[in-house]
């Protein structure tokens, strides 16, 4: 039964309902948990479940992770740490996903300190890994306000979502959920604008730019395998030796070639040059440098490039950051 969940609010807090709903809050105790707690998307594929509440609580379950931890023991997720890297993976992934079709929640790298597991069982909800005094603690325990208790400035800062905004959110992540390697990169890229919005310039890159060499590195094997011609005595023109020798040039060399041969534009080539140059100073750790907003801003714009061209599917995030991370 698919009833054991990984769970967080994002930190753009909204309520999730139609727009003839958006009279008042019922605020009486007696109506006011039922009201927050309501699951209004229940969306069961194959092998993944996603709830979300009217509170703005997103619940995702994936069942191959599920499957791999054992039915006894409640915490026992918290014991293997590849399956929570799992999971964070795709949390990540979906919550980029939720940046797109104007929703314009916050963009944030989700850590395992910001998700918690929820369960549902004969009615009751229970949940772990709820730490108190945490942004989700703080948001789930809001359900449980007595008046006059409840904050009524958190009730109205929150927005307004519609549920088929998000529902086209999960179906856009039920395309990407079988391409591991697209799933990876989209938490990679939320890992990359999160850390740039939060002022981490030098973290930023390093995501993005792996991003960006882990697809360019796919069109040049891509191209080179559209140059393997077959010969009339049955061998190719690129044999093993020659494949491993091209296989193995340094990614200056690469997006040099595969912009002479019109893979991407000249000026994604001058781009990716400089963002080349800047990930190599952080690698290297000259202590001279220090990488800046626009070194990091140049390397997700060249890393989002890449990424919509080679997925066909449209990435664009708000790079917006605040005036106070700006000046850092």
């Amino acid at each position: 039964m698919s009833n054991k969940f990984t769970a967080f609010y994002n930190q753009d807090l909204v309520w999730v309902r139609n727009k003839e709903d958006y009279s008042k809050l019922d605020l009486r105790y007696s109506t006011y948990y039922e009201q927050m707690s309501k699951t209004v998307i229940d969306v069961n594929k194959e092998k993944f479940s996603i709830k979300v509440s009217f509170d703005g609580l997103i619940m995702l379950r994936i069942n191959d992770i599920e499957d791999k931890i054992k039915p006894t023991n409640k915490s026992s997720i918290f014991e293997d740490i590849t399956l929570w890297n799992e999971y964070i993976t795709y949390i990540n992934a979906f919550n980029i996903l939720l940046t797109l079709n104007s929703i314009s929640f916050n963009l944030k790298q989700l850590k395992m300190r910001d998700v918690f597991r929820i369960f549902f069982s004969e009615g009751r909800i229970d949940t772990s890994n709820l730490t108190d005094n945490t942004f989700n603690h703080n948001c789930f325990s809001a359900r449980y306000k007595i008046e006059p208790e409840i904050e009524i400035d958190s009730l109205y800062i929150r927005t307004n979502k519609d549920p088929s905004e998000i529902m086209a959110v999960i179906d856009l992540f039920h395309n990407c959920f079988e391409n591991k390697k697209l799933i990876s990169h989209l938490a990679s890229l939320n890992q990359s604008i999160g850390d740039f919005k939060e002022g981490d310039y030098e973290s930023s890159i390093i995501s993005s730019w792996f991003i960006s060499e882990n697809i360019l590195n796919h069109y040049w094997l891509d191209y080179i395998e559209s140059k393997n011609i077959n010969l009339e005595d049955g061998s190719k023109t690129i044999n093993r030796d020659r494949k491993k020798f091209l296989k193995n040039q340094n990614i200056g060399l690469i997006i040099s070639l595969l912009e002479l041969q019109n893979i991407i534009p000249y000026d994604l080539y001058k781009d990716l040059e400089k963002a080349r140059d800047v990930r190599n100073n952080i690698a290297h750790s000259h202590k001279t440098f220090t990488s800046t907003y626009g070194d990091a801003k140049n390397s997700i714009q060249c890393c989002i490039h890449l990424f919509n061209s080679y997925y066909e599917i449209e990435v664009n995030p708000s790079l917006g950051i605040s005036s106070a991370i700006l000046n850092k």
